[in-house]
């Protein structure tokens, strides 16, 4: 059975046999202590807790992405950069990070996190194209993400550039673009000439 609040836990490990909402304070009293803003530890409704890109009610500084484009970060050793954005419908994202001329001007590490459920969903290092920078290319669903940019182990990035392409993802019998630019086809579809027309479906 979990450990109620106040009760005594274990020290290994945060959360360990703790009830829900709760985690082992081993650095304190060593009981389990209900998750509040301000402790340190991201509780289940807190995007986070404490740290630079931390508001002061536990949510994420950010910038929001409203559409394609080039956008201009840096963060000092041990920080990050946050960027959001929401889809309305199924869409090939593409984020990559360089320097803006094609080039690299640090080492970079990419998450794409859902926002609502605070879940990693990609994460990557080097880009083989442009080494050492990152590029995460994925088909998302509709909802709330949120992008970080950070050094690798810490270090601290002066100036870079994210990029990022929102490309519509189509489903089965709708008119494509057979050169895959304006749009791209549902996993499992590709796009075809069926009529003569010269459209894809």
């Amino acid at each position: 059975a979990p450990i109620m609040e106040g009760m005594a836990c274990p020290a290994e490990g945060i959360d360990t046999d703790c009830a829900e909402g709760t985690y082992c304070d081993a650095e304190g009293d060593g009981t389990c202590t209900a998750h509040a803003c301000g402790d340190g530890v991201v509780g289940p409704e807190e995007e986070c807790d404490g740290g630079e890109n931390c508001a002061e009610d536990c949510t994420f500084l950010s910038q929001l992405i409203e559409g394609p484009g080039a956008f201009e970060g840096g963060f000092p050793e041990d920080g990050s950069d946050v960027y959001t954005f929401s889809l309305d419908a199924p869409t090939q994202v593409l984020a990559f990070t360089g320097d803006g001329e094609g080039g690299c001007p640090g080492d970079t590490i990419l998450t794409l996190f859902d926002a609502d459920a605070n879940e990693q969903i990609a994460r990557n290092d080097d880009n083989a194209a442009i080494r050492p920078c990152s590029q995460i290319e994925t088909i998302l669903a509709a909802g709330n993400y949120r992008l970080e940019v950070s050094g690798f182990s810490g270090a601290a990035v002066e100036a870079y550039t994210l990029g990022v392409v929102f490309t519509p993802v189509l489903g089965d019998n709708e008119i494509c673009d057979r050169a895959g630019i304006e749009d791209v086809c549902a996993e499992g579809l590709i796009c075809a000439i069926v009529d003569g027309d010269g459209q894809g479906l």
